[in-house]
């Protein structure tokens, strides 16, 4: 799970998120962002990579009205192709329901598709879902860096 919202001061929103973690026996980790404007961050202890993480995106972007800030969001990972995914999620809720995707050149592929649920209160609801492409361990043991 997780959440993406625009921050004026990455420096004192990280800080409280350390806070908290560490408070709840937690470590705080990064990844180096896909986009200049934002920064992504996980909670958790990955020293299991089969452990769950809640990740914390934070983003200098301005929300527009068709922009996905604030968002929560709900991740799966699966072992299927992107176009299966896409055929799925098509019958499940409609088609070209995905509106983001995450490529990964090291695998010459997308590994995470995310589509927009809904909005409760100016906040999106936003389900992504991992490919088969998507190497959780890898990303827990190699990309991740503990803050």
């Amino acid at each position: 799970m997780g959440i993406k919202y625009h921050s004026d001061n990455f420096t004192a929103d990280l800080q409280k998120y350390k806070s908290l973690a560490k408070k709840g026996g937690f470590d705080v980790s990064r990844e180096d962002s896909t986009a200049k404007n934002d920064k992504w961050y996980f909670v958790g202890d990955k020293t299991n990579w089969t452990n769950s993480l809640f990740e914390i995106v934070l983003t200098k972007s301005q929300p527009t009205l068709h922009d996905w800030l604030p968002h929560f969001q709900i991740d799966i990972d699966t072992e299927l192709d992107g176009e299966k995914l896409k055929e799925l999620t098509a019958r499940i809720f409609w088609k070209n329901f995905f509106g983001w995707k995450l490529d990964a050149p090291e695998v010459n592929g997308t590994v995470m598709f995310m589509g927009l649920l809904g909005c409760v209160n100016a906040t999106r609801i936003c389900l992504g879902v991992g490919t088969n492409l998507r190497n959780t361990k890898y990303h827990r043991e190699v990309l991740l860096k503990k803050i």
